[in-house]
């Protein structure tokens, strides 16, 4: 077990090189998959760009690799601090993992597959989605749903609402998709939630860490399943009509917002037995050009041609030809395994800062001309515009998690994402107050300047009743930072 200390401004560790075991049917094998995963600022203690950390106190980092030692770390009377909070691959962009002058646990060297059956896998929580995919797809199998960012912890995915493509009749959220979760409990105590204990399992699923900490993960697989994609350029008045498309197919959908262009990009991604795979080198370049190419493209632009009116046009323009060529020959099929596994850094080069809120779908295209409004007129005002198209991901209605944010109602993610720094503070803040004036749903790991009136009206006696059932789980709060601090005072 390693022990580092970190701040929220300075401190390096780095974590070894990570080796997956996988073990199927009981016997176990290697996987040759390595990773160096760097805890500083940048990947560990990352905060909310809103917030800055230069005056937080000095977190522990504790990195177990076995759930004996992490239950070490947990039991009472133990010399680390609260509060204790687990680590994944830290792509929160608000401070929920924060642990200032307690312990954070970071899990990273617990990311083994464990088991693999016909319908389900087991997994420690530290491996990421991808790393899955890639174990999976050599077997056959694949997890459900699509992601925007498969660099995603499982455990991190399970614990946390996230930005997810699914298509209607599939699990509305990944968490859904967990059969069993074997945690440690604030006491250092192990516990176990499975379909036997339903109502338990709902409530483990998007707890964000708060009832315990995960150490194993039983999720529902699937074998690999083909789709076949289909991009277009669609008016925000058309909106209304895909988006009944979706709750009447199997299709899943992502959209590139452009609100100074007025346009919107989808991608429809229809599943289609018996179509072609796609290949991992097409797949993994159009993640590298769209996720990586074209916001360092972005970053490198704001600093040679500092003028907006002059910039803006030219990135716009940047990005919806890199969208259309991305969607080119053997881009037209693929599978949820191969577009998972070839995942790039989906957030861009520079200081790429973003927030993301649930929408009601049933008045998305309403509130998507209200977005595009709001943007022009903060840009008008103040000068500032995300240099990146927003991202949204309709949800369907998923009531697997108590605090799913598609609990109710089938709901779309809205991101905005921007590598420009200065001025996006303001914005974040404002597009919060747009998002809370047009009942959207924050996402605690995702939604900057959330507020405690907006998780109140969003998640109402749900939130009431994770609130006591958690206080019987951990009645000392060890498992609490500030943040979540502030919303189960309400």
């Amino acid at each position: 077990m390693r022990h580092t200390y970190l701040s929220g401004h300075s401190g390096q560790a780095t974590v070894p090189q990570r080796r997956i075991v996988t073990a199927r049917h009981g016997t176990a094998t290697f996987v040759s998959k390595f990773q160096t995963m760097a805890t500083a600022n940048h990947s560990t203690v990352r905060h909310s760009p809103s917030r800055p950390a230069s005056g937080s106190r000095q977190a522990r980092l504790v990195q177990p690799a076995t759930a004996n030692e992490l239950v070490r770390v947990l039991e009472t009377g133990t010399h680390y601090p609260s509060p204790l909070r687990a680590l994944g691959s830290a792509s929160s962009c608000t401070r929920c993992t924060e642990a200032a002058g307690g312990t954070l646990v970071d899990m990273g060297e617990m990311n083994r597959v464990l088991r693999i059956d016909r319908d389900s896998v087991t997994v420690q929580p530290g491996i990421t989605i991808a790393e899955l995919a890639d174990v999976l797809d050599s077997e056959g199998l694949e997890t459900i749903g699509g992601f925007d960012y498969a660099n995603r912890t499982v455990g991190g995915a399970i614990s946390a609402a996230g930005l997810e493509a699914m298509s209607a009749g599939e699990v509305g959220s990944f968490s859904s998709s967990v059969r069993q979760i074997k945690f440690v409990t604030a006491s250092g105590q192990r516990g176990c939630v499975n379909s036997d204990t339903a109502t338990l399992l709902r409530l483990f699923r998007m707890s964000y860490g708060l009832l315990g900490i995960v150490y194993e993960v039983t999720l529902r697989v699937r074998p690999t399943q083909s789709f076949e994609v289909q991009a277009m350029k669609i008016d925000v008045a058309d909106i209304h009509n895909l988006l009944a498309r979706l709750t009447q197919s199997r299709s899943s959908a992502r959209l590139k917002l452009f609100p100074f262009r007025g346009t919107v990009h989808c991608e429809l991604r229809d599943s289609i037995a018996g179509a072609d795979k796609g290949g991992r080198l097409a797949w993994r370049l159009k993640s590298w050009t769209v996720n990586s190419a074209m916001p360092a493209a972005a970053f490198a632009l704001a600093k040679m041609m500092p003028v907006g009116k002059l910039r803006y046009p030219i990135v716009d323009s940047l990005s919806e030809t890199t969208l259309n060529l991305s969607s080119l020959g053997p881009l037209k099929s693929g599978s949820a395994a191969i577009a998972q596994m070839t995942q790039t850094n989906v957030f861009g080069a520079g200081p790429c800062a973003r927030t993301s809120w649930a929408f009601p779908q049933t008045s998305f295209a309403s509130t998507v001309t209200a977005y595009f409004d709001f943007c022009r007129r903060h840009y008008a005002r103040t000068g500032f515009r995300c240099d990146q198209p927003a991202v949204a991901f309709p949800t369907p209605k998923d009531p697997g998690a108590l605090l799913s944010p598609a609990f109710e109602q089938s709901v779309v993610t809205l991101t905005a994402m921007s590598n420009r720094a200065e001025g996006w503070d303001d914005f974040a803040f404002e597009y919060a107050e747009f998002a809370e004036n047009h009942g959207a749903i924050p996402l605690f790991g995702q939604s900057q300047h959330m507020s405690a009136r907006a998780v109140k009206l969003s998640y109402g006696k749900r939130w009431d009743a994770f609130r006591r059932t958690r206080e019987h789980f951990d009645p000392e709060r060890r498992l609490v930072n500030q943040f979540f601090e502030n919303f189960l005072a309400i």
